[in-house]
């Protein structure tokens, strides 16, 4: 792609707040800037070369505007192409067109087709600071004339420095009469690598070996996994019948009983109520009898306590006149309730069934009045 620049505008640039340089002559005219010292022909270079390529982010020429002011315009012609674009100092979208909106694209940088700045200030910018650098560099040459007058016709004022940086780097990558450089480490390294590659390499014969290992190991694996079913089954048959062993004593022990018993007889339908019901009367008739054994043991410590006048009871066996008065009275009343209470608790424990002989003082004997 052909690039022309038909006008620049410095708007502001260095020195120049407002300047327009016109380009657009005829074909084979040549435009020259020339001026005396300090007039900015050195700073028209470097807005030249920032507008192809950027505004440095140190820039000197910044000494009378701020760096957000400068601006770089210019009248490009691409392939006869006219466009107006303007290039700013912003690390993006720098250049923008006249609507002051970034472009999408780097019209610029295509044209160049990869022609870098260091290149382009080499070939189309030599100043007095690069014809200095390049009779360094001459010097610099040590009788390699071809290098040196490249170096100086190609404006690449480092060449030497590059060529000494690059020998440099391929000693440290390969010194023949070393070994301790990184092509050396790489090659022992490769080395190492293919022994233990061969180590690891498997040959036609251990692979058959180890094939005839492996289906006997797995023959072998496959009948201990048999077995190991039939030791599973067993033992949860024997869990099992361990789980199951008591009931299997306690049916043994019933069935035992129930030889013993032999033939026994077949009871109604009415057998599980009346044993209920008989159960319940024996318990009421246990109560009973509990109570009535409380009762004749308390009866029997009351007539355990009672006195008997023995004086009295042998008197009373002969015949005696006919006693009179309240003190009589009394004195036979206390007889007959100890003698009525003696023969209860008799009673009581010669049981209900059995008779007790009629025991009575004698008539005619016992009267008061």
């Amino acid at each position: 792609m052909a690039l022309r620049i038909e006008r620049i505008d410095f708007k502001p640039w260095g020195c120049f707040e407002d300047l327009s340089l016109n380009f657009s002559s005829e074909a084979g005219e040549v435009n020259l800037i020339y001026g005396p010292n300090a007039t900015g022909k050195s700073t028209t270079s470097r807005g030249e070369r920032s507008l192809l390529y950027g505004i440095e982010a140190q820039t000197k020429d910044n000494h009378s505007h701020d760096y957000g002011d400068l601006c770089i315009g210019a009248r490009l012609s691409l392939d006869g192409e006219v466009v107006e674009l303007s290039r700013r100092k912003r690390r993006v979208g720098s250049l923008v067109g006249t609507d002051g909106e970034p472009l999408s694209g780097d019209p610029i940088a295509v044209a160049l087709g990869g022609l870098t700045e260091d290149v382009y200030r080499g070939l189309f910018q030599v100043d007095h600071e690069t014809l200095v650098k390049g009779g360094v560099d001459l010097l610099k040459g040590g009788g390699e004339i071809g290098a040196s007058l490249f170096a100086a016709a190609a404006g690449i004022a480092a060449l030497h420095d590059t060529l000494t940086t690059l020998d440099g780097e391929a000693e440290s990558l390969y010194n023949p009469r070393g070994r301790s450089s990184v092509l050396h480490k790489a090659l022992k390294q490769l080395r190492e690598s293919e022994k233990g590659l061969r180590g690891m390499v498997l040959n036609p014969s251990r692979h058959a070996s180890m094939t005839r290992k492996l289906v006997k190991a797995e023959e072998a694996s496959e009948s201990l996994s048999k077995e190991m079913q039939e030791i599973e089954l067993q033992a949860r048959t024997i869990e099992r019948r361990r789980t199951i062993a008591p009931l299997l004593d306690t049916h043994a022990a019933r069935t035992e009983e129930l030889a013993e018993l032999g033939d026994v007889p077949e009871l109604e339908q009415s057998a599980a109520t009346d044993r209920s019901d008989a159960q319940g009367r024996l318990r009421v008739g246990r109560a009973q009898l509990k109570r009535a054994q409380g009762k004749i043991a308390k009866l029997g410590e009351e007539v355990g306590a009672i006195e008997i006048n023995d004086a009295l009871i042998e008197s009373l066996k002969s015949p005696r006149p006919l006693v009179t008065g309240a003190s009589a009275r009394a004195s036979c009343n206390r007889l007959a309730t100890a003698w009525q209470a003696r023969r209860r608790s008799s009673a009581s424990e010669s049981g209900r069934s059995r008779h007790c002989g009629d025991r009575r003082p004698p008539a005619g004997r016992w009267i008061a009045t």
